[in-house]
């Protein structure tokens, strides 16, 4: 039995004993048999991650089209990645920067930044790691 075998019978199992059902998706992933060193927590996220964002959507009210613009590709792109780092470090923490324009997105795993001020869950200060980060949208200070 391979590790994806494994995990998808705990996660169906799981489900069942909810009285939820499993929507198979088609997904191409690397052969974890060949895998030299295997994180058993990559691979755990990874799966818990795609199955938490498949029912998920994230809507805005209200007329503001580039926030909108910017929830969709957020939604596309960087959605499952924060799920994923979230679930892999424990926390993770999700900027957003914007010029008034144009949002973006950066996602800090935890170990990266610490929260200096908060009350309840809102952060009044934070400090995050720095230096220079690179991601699929290039460096960011």
């Amino acid at each position: 039995m391979t590790i994806d075998t494994f995990i998808d019978n705990i996660i169906t199992k799981l489900a069942a004993m909810r009285n939820m059902t499993i929507v198979k998706q088609t997904k191409v992933v690397n052969d974890f048999n060949i895998t030299n060193d295997l994180s058993l927590t990559s691979v755990l996220s990874d799966k818990l991650s795609t199955r938490i964002i498949a029912d998920s959507s994230i809507n805005v009210d209200g007329g503001n089209e580039i926030l909108q613009d910017f929830i969709k590709e957020f939604q596309s792109e960087d959605f499952k990645k924060s799920v994923f780092t979230g679930i892999g470090t424990g926390v993770c923490l999700i900027l957003i920067v914007t010029n008034g324009e144009m949002y973006s997105t950066r996602i800090v795993p935890n170990g990266k930044f610490a929260i200096n001020k908060n009350v309840g869950s809102k952060i009044y200060s934070l400090v995050a790691e720095g230096g220079e980060y690179i991601d699929d949208k290039g460096p960011v200070s």
